[in-house]
């Protein structure tokens, strides 16, 4: 998604007083192509609205995200957009109050590879020269990992939660917790299990092993939407 022009308001603009900023020719051999069939098109040269990295502008992205400290280079595209009559309150975070005269265009974008759902709101003042955005972030995938530690990294509590059981799921994935001491032990507290920093910090911590028809007296996790919370201890 991009957008054209941003500014000062224009009274009677037609289309020949602006598609010199939608439209390219003669692209350079060197130019990154996003359709083969199309050489004039490059996401290269276009205001993206929204830009990520690996598969859109070379601006800087909007958002950056990994994948068991991978990048994941999303390919956001136009799920579905609504005109809303009105602007969303959320407590807690500072907003314009005043909600009168105002319409807020609501933009889905999602990218079902890496299981992404990101929605744009642009909410525009009918009697001010301002539009005030923001963006929500979704993980639409069968997992969510997320850890609190303390500020002195004593303590440390990791919650998994899971949506759907997987079939022949296998016991052997892991958690990277790369923000704790790797000169140090760490304590699980269910199992008074031992480990070193350095191994949870570069290696993983096992995630809870799932039921998969061989392992019942081992699994931890049985059915659907299922979590577990880990403690772990700095003892050294």
């Amino acid at each position: 998604m991009g957008h054209v022009y941003y500014g000062n308001t224009i009274q009677n603009l037609t289309y020949e007083d602006c598609c010199y900023l939608a439209i390219r020719k003669d692209k350079s051999a060197g130019t990154v192509k996003y359709y083969k069939e199309d050489h004039d098109f490059t996401l290269a040269d276009q205001m993206q609205e929204y830009p990520v990295y690996g598969t859109t502008d070379f601006h800087e992205g909007a958002i950056d995200l990994k994948r068991d400290h991978l990048p994941c280079y999303l390919q956001l595209s136009i799920k579905d957009h609504e005109i809303l009559y009105g602007k969303e309150i959320e407590e807690g975070v500072p907003q314009t109050r005043n909600c009168q005269d105002v319409e807020t265009l609501k933009l889905t974008l999602n990218d079902p590879v890496n299981e992404v759902t990101v929605t744009l709101f642009f909410s525009i003042y009918k009697n001010s020269p301002v539009i005030v955005r923001k963006n929500r972030i979704q993980n639409d995938g069968n997992e969510t990992i997320w850890a609190l530690v303390t500020r002195d990294r004593k303590e440390v509590m990791i919650g998994y939660y899971r949506i759907l059981a997987q079939p022949n799921a296998t016991t052997c994935e892991y958690i990277k917790l790369p923000f704790l001491d790797k000169s140090s032990y760490y304590e699980e507290k269910e199992t008074g299990m031992l480990y070193n920093g350095s191994l949870l910090k570069e290696k993983e911590i096992r995630k809870p092993s799932q039921f998969n028809g061989a392992n019942e007296s081992t699994a931890q996790l049985f059915g659907d939407y299922q979590s577990k919370i880990i403690y772990l201890t700095k003892r050294s």
